[in-house]
């Protein structure tokens, strides 16, 4: 057994700096919110991917551990409008469609 102490490195910067072709990646997602980390898990695999590393599913087999700590992942947006909505049409079992007067759709 070895006595070899390993410490984290902690760093942080802009992914898209990252250079990781030809590494080994282990992607480690903490989340508050359990639907956000499946989300940025994929996001994360996806991005090293494109960029030539290999995602891994063990620590062990990693030359780098991507682990991502997460309080919420949102979008700014905002949304209002003015129109008819969709209304039956008597004895035909159809609908007519949504007409958007305004339709105000914004994202920060």
């Amino acid at each position: 057994m070895s006595n070899v102490e390993t410490k984290p490195l902690i760093l942080i910067f802009k992914i898209d700096n990252l250079y990781v072709n030809g590494s080994r990646v282990f992607v480690d997602i903490t989340s508050l919110v359990p639907d956000e980390a499946v989300y940025l898990k994929g996001a994360l695999t996806h991005w090293f991917l494109e960029n030539g590393a290999t995602v891994v599913d063990k620590r062990e087999k990693a030359d780098l551990i991507a682990s991502v700590l997460v309080k919420c992942v949102g979008t700014d947006r905002i949304e209002a409008g003015l129109s008819i909505p969709s209304l039956p049409v008597p004895f035909t079992g159809i609908f007519t469609p949504k007409v958007n007067i305004i339709t105000i759709d914004r994202q920060k």
